[in-house]
């Protein structure tokens, strides 16, 4: 359903918002996070 698009995801760093971007990721959405540091991203997801 989600396919080919792109989502923003803002304070993906815990919670709802890291569990809705891992579950979009592995649906093949194209997903875009903002979190207050650049360390909780890289914590969670392979950044490319």
């Amino acid at each position: 359903m989600m396919k080919n698009k792109k989502v923003l995801i803002i304070g993906e760093s815990s919670g709802i918002g890291l569990a809705l971007a891992k579950t979009l990721l592995a649906n093949g959405t194209e997903v875009i996070i903002a979190s207050r540091t650049a360390a909780e991203k890289k914590k969670h997801f392979k950044l490319a």
